[in-house]
């Protein structure tokens, strides 16, 4: 003899089965679920990056935000100490008179550089 309880799982498990507009609709169901979710997620994409390069500023998409700003800067004054030490020591083999103010001047541009070399090397990882 067959329980009430037995009927109830045969007739969910042969809807299933026997009723293949149902599987349909559900599969798309979930299919559209799915792709809303990962439009939901795009757009909380999108709106995260508006925010983000509305809180940097033009500014700060050339340099970047709180924690490479710094080590952007140092990098760009590495870079300007070196150009300029060697346009400074171009200058005095070109002006011969000069010689001795330009190249002091390229020392200090040196200075400058290794100073923020320095810090880039020196600011290590556990400095954010």
């Amino acid at each position: 003899m067959e329980s009430e309880r037995d009927r109830a799982k045969e007739s969910i498990q042969e809807r299933r089965t026997a009723e293949p507009e149902l599987q349909e609709a559900i599969s798309k169901g979930q299919e559209l679920r799915d792709q809303l979710r990962l439009e939901l997620d795009r757009e909380q994409h999108r709106h995260t990056e508006r925010m983000r390069a509305t809180e940097l500023g033009w500014f700060g998409r050339f340099v970047g935000g709180e924690h490479s700003a710094s080590l952007t800067i140092a990098a760009m004054v590495v870079f300007v100490g070196i150009l300029a030490a060697g346009g400074c020591y171009m200058w005095a083999a070109h002006v011969p008179s000069d010689k001795e103010f330009w190249e002091k001047i390229a020392e200090r541009w040196i200075a400058v550089g290794m100073g923020a070399l320095a810090y880039i090397f020196g600011r290590g990882p556990t400095s954010r």
